[in-house]
Parts: C-alpha cells; sequence; structure tokens
C-alpha cells in the first residue's frame, strides 16, 4: 500500500505544472460563464383562508445569446405576479416571459436593458452546446443559486446522460412535467434554487438546464439536456408555447422476445374518453407504426420519444396505426386533439395504481364526465389495488380518508401519508354514473430485511 501512495504521490507532483494550467483554464471558463448567469425572484399572491399573502421564491436562469435571450425553468416563473432578475454584480434588470412550455419545463426570457446597467461591457451569454455527446464520466459544472446562495458553480461528472424519470407535478398548479425527455443525471451538487441554471461541460457550453434533484438521496440531481431544449425553442420564440397532440395512450416498454415478436411499444392504459380510447386502442397493444414510421421502445429510456412521436402528429388529422393485438396485426385510425393543459394534469397514483385528474370545466369538455367536483379516475391498470377495490376508469373521488377531494395534490398526499405507514387503510367515497358507492383500500407492508 505504501508503494502504490508514493507512485501515487509522484504522479500527480509530476502533473503539476499541466495540471495547475487545467485548473486556470477551468476557472476562467466559469468566471466568463458566470457572468451571463442570472438570479431570478417571483413574487406571486396565495390565498391562505380568506386572507393573500405575497410569497418569494428564488431560482436561476442563463442568458444564451447577445440579444438578451434566457432560459430557465417553467416551474421558477410559475404563477408568478413579480419578476425580478438580477445579473452577477447584483444589477437588477428587466425581464419578460416569452414562452412557456410546462410539459419539458422550461421558459424563454427576454432581458433588456443590458447596455444600461453598471458593469455592461463584462455582462457575457453561455453558447447552447450538445447533449449528444455525454456520457459516463464526463465532467460538467451546475451554475445557479442554491439555497439562494446566488452566484454558485459546483462540480461533479455526469451519472447517466440519458436516465428516464417520471414526470414531476407541481403542486401549485397540478401540472405534469418532464413528459417527453430523458435527463442528464449528475452527481454536481443541486438544491433547490439550481432549478433554471445551466449545466456546463469543460470548454463553457451549455449541456443541459438544471432541474431537479432526487429527495432523500445524496448527488442524484438532473438537468434537461440541452437538444431536447434546442427542439422546442423555436415554436417557443414563434408561437410562446409548444404546440402537441392528445391522444390518451400511455405506453410502457416492449422487448421483443423472439425474432418474429414485433418491435414497438406497448400500450400501458388509455384514458376514459380519450382519442385512443375512441379509436378502440386496448391495455396490451404493442403499437408498430405511427403512420409510415416505425417506432421502438424495449427500455424505459425510449418511452420518451415514443411518446414525443404521438405528441408530434396533427391535432384533427386522423393517422393510421399499426397494432398488433394477441399476435394479430391491425391498423387503427386515431384523430388526436390539440392539447391542452387539463392534458397535463392527469397524474398516476402509483400506491394507488390509477391515473386521476382534478374535476375542471376543460375535464368535462373533453373527457365526458358530468360532475362538478371531485377527482376524476382516468385509467386504471391491470392487476391494481383500486381494480381489486372495484373502482374503474371514469369513476369521481368525492371524498378520501373523510376530507372531499378538490385537487390531485389531496390526494396525494393522503397517498404520502400510507405509504410512510401512518395508516394501513383508505377510505374513499366515489360516483359512478349518478350512483353513490364507498371502498376501503387495505395496505400491508412488509418489512425490509
Amino acid at each position: 500500500l505504501s508503494d502504490r501512495l508514493d507512485a501515487l504521490e509522484a504522479a500527480v507532483v509530476s502533473r503539476g505544472p499541466g495540471a495547475s494550467e487545467m485548473e486556470t483554464e477551468e476557472v476562467a471558463m466559469l468566471e466568463k460563464a458566470g457572468r451571463a448567469v442570472l438570479h431570478i425572484e417571483q413574487t406571486r399572491d396565495v390565498p391562505v383562508g380568506a386572507q393573500r399573502y405575497s410569497a418569494r421564491r428564488a431560482g436561476s436562469g442563463f442568458i444564451y445569446d447577445s440579444s438578451g435571450l434566457a432560459l430557465t425553468n417553467f416551474h421558477v416563473i410559475e404563477g408568478y405576479n413579480r419578476l425580478e432578475a438580477y445579473l452577477y454584480n447584483g444589477e437588477a434588470v428587466s425581464v419578460r416571459v416569452l414562452g412557456t412550455d410546462p410539459a419539458s419545463d422550461i421558459a424563454l426570457l427576454q432581458v433588456s436593458g443590458l447596455s444600461s446597467v453598471k458593469g455592461a461591457e463584462t455582462i457575457t451569454w453561455i453558447p447552447l452546446g450538445t447533449s449528444a455527446d455525454l456520457a459516463n464520466g464526463h465532467v460538467v459544472y451546475a451554475l445557479g443559486s442554491p439555497k439562494n446562495l446566488k452566484f454558485s458553480a459546483a462540480r461533479g461528472i455526469v451519472s447517466n446522460p440519458r436516465r428516464y424519470q417520471p414526470s414531476l407535478m407541481l403542486q401549485s398548479s397540478g401540472l405534469n412535467t418532464g413528459l417527453f425527455n430523458n435527463w442528464i443525471q449528475t452527481d454536481a451538487a443541486i438544491n433547490r434554487g439550481n432549478s433554471g441554471g445551466p449545466l456546463l461541460d469543460l470548454r463553457g457550453r451549455v449541456v443541459g438546464v438544471v432541474t431537479r434533484k432526487m429527495t432523500e438521496a445524496d448527488n442524484i440531481g438532473f438537468a434537461i439536456p440541452i437538444d431536447d431544449v434546442n427542439d422546442i425553442l423555436p415554436a417557443l420564440r414563434r408561437d410562446g408555447y409548444v404546440r402537441r397532440s392528445m391522444t390518451g395512450i400511455l405506453l410502457s416498454e416492449h422487448r421483443p422476445s423472439s425474432p418474429s415478436d414485433p418491435s414497438g411499444a406497448t400500450v400501458r392504459v388509455v384514458l376514459q374518453g380519450s382519442p385512443g380510447a375512441q379509436a378502440g386502442l386496448k391495455s396490451g397493444d404493442v403499437i408498430e407504426r405511427i403512420g409510415d414510421d416505425a417506432i421502438a421502445a424495449p427500455f424505459e429510456h425510449d418511452l420518451p420519444e415514443a411518446l414525443e412521436r404521438l405528441a408530434a402528429t396533427a391535432p384533427g388529422d386522423p393517422v393510421p396505426l399499426t397494432v398488433v393485438r394477441s399476435g394479430t396485426r391491425m391498423v387503427l385510425t386515431i384523430t388526436p386533439r390539440l392539447r391542452e393543459e387539463i392534458d397535463d394534469k392527469v397524474t398516476y397514483l402509483d400506491l394507488l395504481g390509477c391515473w386521476v385528474a382534478p374535476v375542471e370545466p376543460a375535464l368535462r369538455k373533453h373527457y365526458g364526465t358530468t360532475e362538478a367536483a371531485g377527482v376524476w379516475v382516468a385509467a386504471v391498470e391491470s392487476g391494481a389495488r383500486v381494480a381489486f377495490a372495484g373502482v374503474e376508469a371514469g369513476d369521481v373521488i368525492l371524498r378520501a380518508s373523510g376530507q372531499d377531494m378538490t385537487k390531485v395534490g389531496e390526494l396525494m398526499k393522503i397517498c404520502q401519508q400510507i405509504a410512510e405507514r401512518r395508516t394501513d387503510h383508505l377510505d374513499v367515497d366515489l360516483r359512478r354514473e349518478g350512483t353513490d358507492f364507498s371502498r376501503k383500500l387495505q395496505f400491508q407492508f412488509v418489512e425490509d430485511e
């Protein structure tokens, strides 16, 4: 061991000048990139009972071109009444939202007045690179304002350049984000406030937009690949939003078990009343083609691309889907509709094994429910706990654990309490086609060895 340590020390010493030069280059790169990073603060009114209070929260962003265009996360600016942005030297600048895409959690901003602020000549912008070439072990830097510690930098590596993660629901709006992209997983330190900041490579190019971390875990953070952001930037600049189709088809991976087994993606569930249901698609179908284009999703990280392919179909135009059902190949025609905000509020509850959405006017319009309030069951997974209890797609949950249901987040909190083993059952009151009934769900947990 002593010999090995001596050899290691000798190697480090021999690298001395070169290592110093490399460190100097990295410091210079970060110093320059840091002058393009924004500290963003938003203020919004929050109702608490009959009162309304102003709440503030902070995040990050960055300028990516010479005209002052900037990027951040949608959840950083979501629901704001007032938006403020600050440069690295503390100077305030005017910022305006040009476009948002909740599904990818990206917001496009325009920063103005840069030429008139103190130190204008030092302000820079960070070029957008590519995430296609990232691999495990590549060095990256996360810049931003973690825990309100403005203009911080953290060094790490890419742990996985193409990590699949389920969508994440924003508590304030109920919208789900991360529906159509994989994630860059990194061990660079990411905390609340880093959201919207740049993930840089060694050359100082943006390879991702820092977005979230895994709770109850150390050194596991995620960034949106910049290639996915580049795909939607033209639409955000032109229209202020990204136009997508709604099919109501939720997919899972399909791994062919033999040469004769078709490639494709498995239909996990079809949402009640959706275009997919109207087209006759069923859970367990394997979609081979969307129009003339073949799809393949043998692994989880292939799913976002397959879902994006479905979302890229033209709203209102019939599209043939080549489907294999129980060994029989058939063609079904689906007519997607324009994806709206309510469609991004359909949320999966893993503990229950079902997809739910809040009962809102848009839900009644697009999904055919006639209820005025509650949480609507959009789909039930085969073999799920709620399925055994007799809950069906189309049912409306009126109350859970004695609490009136108005938001999906309320039901999620109750499920979290069950998962934390604070209770072992869930009483739900439901309505089906005007008839009220109740169900009791029991939960048994097995202790880890």
